[in-house]
């Protein structure tokens, strides 16, 4: 997140099914918007892209659900 944000200049939202993490990055990430709703990212024609970086067991849907809707797609494997 991180280097989408702070080095790439790119990052439009974070998403998160926890309002717990939600909470805790808006403190380190200020004036990011945040969202818990992966289908409010979809919508949004602002968005373009998606960077999922789920647990593996998650890629398939919600890949299938960010090209339905054309957005390009960045994925990676995380620890979860």
């Amino acid at each position: 997140m991180t280097a989408f944000h702070y080095n790439l200049g790119v990052l439009h939202t974070a998403c998160d099914a926890d309002p717990g993490i939600v909470a805790e990055r808006k403190k380190g990430f200020p004036g990011l918007h945040f969202t818990t709703s992966l289908n409010e990212m979809l919508k949004n024609p602002d968005i373009k892209a998606m960077a999922i970086s789920t647990p593996a067991a998650t890629h398939y849907e919600m890949v299938k659900q960010s090209l339905l809707e054309g957005k390009n797609v960045f994925v990676e494997k995380c620890q979860g």
